[in-house]
């Protein structure tokens, strides 16, 4: 792998991507993943809108950045069409296995650690240092802080953008 200096990683829905008309919390709050499984149609994929932070993404690629989509979504045709057509750029994405009933902040930490050690070969010290995560989700933005990954609060993020838009 060439010499990367800055990692950009980025969660698509609530980040990225406005998908709130297919989802659904549980009593606890956690997702309903079943009722997100069964939502996720080529229609229901086509309502999905941009959210702000779109241009943080697209201005990170454009400036070299190396783009991680790290999503508790179970990627399709579809949601890989909505990207293409969105210009949504990167280099790799690390999605839920069909089948994987995995939270979401050990899924995401899971698929980094292993992104880091076996496709980008650095250390994890290394990752942490050049690495900016944009998460929405409480749980995983917690658990990447407990394993040093800054993570900005894309709620917080796409607000600031929103609020400085002219």
């Amino acid at each position: 792998m060439k010499d990367i200096k800055n990692i950009s990683i980025w969660d698509l829905d609530g980040t990225v991507i406005d998908s709130s008309h297919r989802y659904r919390s549980k009593s606890n709050g956690d997702i309903d993943l079943q009722f997100w499984l069964d939502s996720n149609t080529p229609e229901n994929c086509k309502k999905d809108k941009l959210l702000p932070a779109i241009r943080t993404i697209r201005s990170d690629y454009a400036d070299g950045n190396y783009i991680i989509i790290c999503t508790a979504r179970v990627l399709n045709t579809w949601d890989i069409q909505f990207l293409r057509d969105n210009n949504i750029r990167y280099h790799t994405i690390l999605a839920r296995p069909e089948n994987c009933s995995q939270p979401d902040a050990m899924l995401k930490e899971f698929h980094l650690r292993d992104h880091c050690a076996h496709v980008l070969k650095m250390s994890w010290t290394r990752f942490c240092m050049t690495s900016l995560f944009y998460e929405d989700s409480q749980s995983v933005i917690a658990r990447m802080s407990e394993i040093g990954v800054k993570t900005i609060d894309s709620n917080n993020w796409n607000e600031l953008i929103s609020a400085n838009e002219f």
